[in-house]
């Protein structure tokens, strides 16, 4: 095991585009954050103060703001940065180079869902820096007025890394499908775009179809955004906020004991699925 991540860190770390990626994922999101929050750690809008960034809100706050927050910003990121490398390892033949050198089929996909391991805590250290820095050091401590992690906070942060490997193990599948780095990134936003968002808003323009619409509920990446709302966490402090800025309710339409073990399911059918394409796959 140890061998396998010592092989994966030094296939990602040396190469350029793992920096450029995770530089660029910074150049989007830094400009973002100052913009939102960089006067006294708020948004305000026509000088009303709608939410705050102060901690501990702000956990939960950068997992589900409209598009301005980590966690969207991560689904982006870090599937393509799969793809990218997962994708190349078949394009430079490098996972036949592996096996020639001694590594089993079995070796070889562990080695992948160690470094979709290794890119979730990547992107949820980031995410840790990234809300304390503005959420703490960049604030008036007066602010805050709770501790800065509540027992709530490490479920969000628990659901938030789950995701993570979730759209890492998506992607991996989509990857080791194609074999093929830019193949993998089509597939995989075709998938999110067109079968998971435009399908089932099809479908429920026509009244008979709405019923099946809502059974797309239940795909990964629905399931994957639905276990990071924090509505479902902390429903007293956030709920309102969130209604309050985005003019609605924030009650899951789902139960989150519903939402936690389709995830966990969907973990280890991505899991599975990508070990028996990999196995029958033409290295």
């Amino acid at each position: 095991m140890i061998a396998l991540l010592q092989i994966e860190l030094i296939k990602t770390l040396k190469r350029r585009a793992f920096w450029v990626s995770l530089g660029l994922f910074l150049l989007f999101f830094l400009p973002l954050m100052i913009a939102a929050f960089g006067r006294g750690g708020s948004i305000e809008i026509n000088n009303q103060k709608l939410v705050s960034i102060a901690l501990p809100q702000g956990w939960g706050l950068m997992l589900d703001l409209q598009g301005l927050d980590i966690a969207s910003m991560s689904r982006l990121f870090l599937p393509v940065m799969v793809c990218i490398f997962i994708g190349s390892e078949f394009v430079f033949k490098t996972s036949r180079q592996n096996i020639i050198d001694g590594l089993s089929r079995e070796q070889f996909f562990l080695a992948k869902v160690i470094y979709v391991l290794f890119m979730a805590v990547i992107f949820f250290v980031l995410y840790l820096v990234l809300v304390f820095t503005f959420g703490y050091l960049l604030i008036d401590r007066s602010q805050i007025t709770d501790a800065i992690v509540r027992g709530v906070d490490v479920q969000m942060m628990g659901a938030f890394f789950v995701m993570l490997i979730g759209t890492g193990l998506l992607a991996m599948l989509f990857g080791i499908a194609s074999r093929n780095t830019g193949t993998a990134i089509g597939l995989f936003f075709f998938y999110s775009t067109v079968v998971e968002q435009i399908a089932p808003n099809l479908l429920r323009l026509k009244e008979s179809l709405r019923p099946i619409a809502e059974y797309f509920n239940y795909l990964p990446i629905h399931i994957f955004r639905e276990i990071v709302k924090p509505g479902r966490y902390d429903t007293e402090a956030l709920s309102a906020k969130f209604a309050q800025m985005q003019g609605a309710s924030t009650t899951p339409d789902m139960t989150t004991q519903t939402v936690w073990i389709c995830a966990l399911v969907y973990l280890v059918v991505l899991s599975g699925a990508s070990y028996l394409l990999l196995k029958k796959t033409d290295l």
